[in-house]
């Protein structure tokens, strides 16, 4: 199978997870994203049309369904920081269960849906926003570590923040779940603090 970057890749340093619309490719659909990553192995990094990154994927000689574990519950509330659980190798998701308003419910019916977006502050003190499926959010939020490139390496996540627009979308309050699904090809790169006064 071929994983080549998604269309607004410019070159062969682009973020290969940068979605149209500033998503995040493995929030889009994250139940078919882990699968692969679960189920496949990179045989090759290579180029297409202009640089662009791509990756060489085998199926691995066996089957491992998805599976997640349970690392705790919390209760939160837009636009406030939560800290990101540190679990062991693997990918940590967040599993929001959102409620729209009644003006949310409206909105879907009548209009387009509002926004979701999350924001990663990172280890090193960067922080990335990406804009969120609603409806596909309760399958888990891709949380740490943040994948920004075909390596299969990413920053290690310090703290996570949901936001809605508009601000009567969604409930501002909700029940999560923080959930470790076993991808041993997803590592941590190593943090790069930024030492300059």
């Amino acid at each position: 199978m071929i994983w080549a970057a998604g269309i607004l890749c410019g070159g062969k340093d682009c973020n290969p997870f940068e979605g149209v619309d500033r998503k995040y490719a493995l929030n889009e659909d994250p139940l078919t994203a882990s699968a692969l990553l679960l189920n496949y192995h990179i045989v090759d990094h290579f180029s297409v049309r202009n640089g662009i990154p791509a990756l060489l994927l085998e199926a691995n000689a066996n089957q491992t369904p998805y599976s997640e574990q349970r690392l705790s519950t919390q209760k939160m509330k837009l636009d406030q920081w939560y800290a990101v659980p540190q679990a062991g190798p693997g990918v940590v998701k967040l599993k929001p269960h959102l409620r729209f308003t009644l003006a949310g419910r409206l909105r879907n019916l009548l209009f387009r849906g509002g926004v979701l977006k999350i924001q990663y502050k990172l280890r090193t003190g960067e922080v990335r926003e990406v804009r969120a499926n609603v409806l596909n959010s309760a399958s888990g939020l891709w949380a740490s570590p943040l994948l920004d490139n075909f390596s299969l390496q990413g920053q290690p996540v310090k703290s996570v923040m949901l936001t809605s627009n508009p601000s009567d979308y969604i409930r501002p309050e909700f029940d999560t779940d923080w959930v470790l699904v076993p991808i041993d090809s997803v590592q941590p790169a190593q943090v790069k603090m930024d030492t300059r006064q």
